[in-house]
């Protein structure tokens, strides 16, 4: 059985038909939004994260029609160009801007989720603290960070957000010590460069098998 709703998504008004059944990941990822992945069956790994009215939900644990008449926000909202494709490349926001420059991605495939996670708390704390940002991301699960560089981009784009200058690599403590600084010795090699598909994947890009559709 399918029924009609209309969704709230990134500002826009979606009338559509759905089973009663659906889930708002399988609507929002049919609808093209990328970004939002699916991690498991159960809603714990928190890669399935959206933003319903401001506060970060699993979409694979919510039914679509849950969301009727409530404010969806994916991470294509983020930043100056929402729309969906490869080509709007340019106008990040400051979080999707320090995953960038931190190094903060690696696979990617839990990054949208972080920034979010993240987005949702720099709005109700613009100055959080270290233990504040690691509970907010906590709840998306990542096995390739150890979470020490993303802890460091949002605390270096909570800063950009307040105005304050910020260099790009801030300090955040470990508990198994600081990490080495780098030596800047050679011209190329040894220095820091931005990862090829970090821009693509901080916006929610497709960039994995399961984005592909069949045409």
């Amino acid at each position: 059985m399918k029924i009609k709703i209309t969704l709230h998504i990134n500002g826009i008004d979606r009338e559509i038909e759905v089973p009663t059944h659906a889930t708002l990941l399988s609507t929002l990822r049919g609808l093209g939004f990328h970004g939002v992945k699916f991690g498991d069956e159960q809603g714990l790994s928190g890669a399935d994260t959206v933003l319903l009215d401001g506060k970060p939900v699993n979409a694979g644990s919510l039914l679509a029609a849950q969301a009727e008449g409530h404010k969806i926000a994916t991470i294509e909202a983020l930043g100056e160009h929402p729309e969906q494709g490869w080509k709007h490349t340019d106008g990040l926001h400051p979080l999707q801007k320090a995953f960038v420059m931190t190094g903060a991605i690696q696979c990617g495939y839990c990054t949208p989720a972080q920034i979010l996670a993240a987005y949702a708390l720099l709005k109700k704390n613009p100055n959080p603290s270290e233990a504040e940002v690691r509970a907010a991301i906590s709840g998306v699960l990542c096995r390739c960070t150890g979470y020490l560089k993303p802890v460091q981009a949002v605390l270096q784009a909570a800063a950009v957000m307040r105005g304050e200058e910020t260099s790009q690599q801030r300090s955040v403590k470990w508990e198994f010590g600081n990490v080495a600084p780098e030596k800047k010795t050679w011209q190329t090699v040894g220095k820091p460069e931005i990862k090829v598909d970090a821009v693509k994947l901080v916006q929610g890009k497709p960039a994995f098998a399961a984005d592909i559709e069949k045409r």
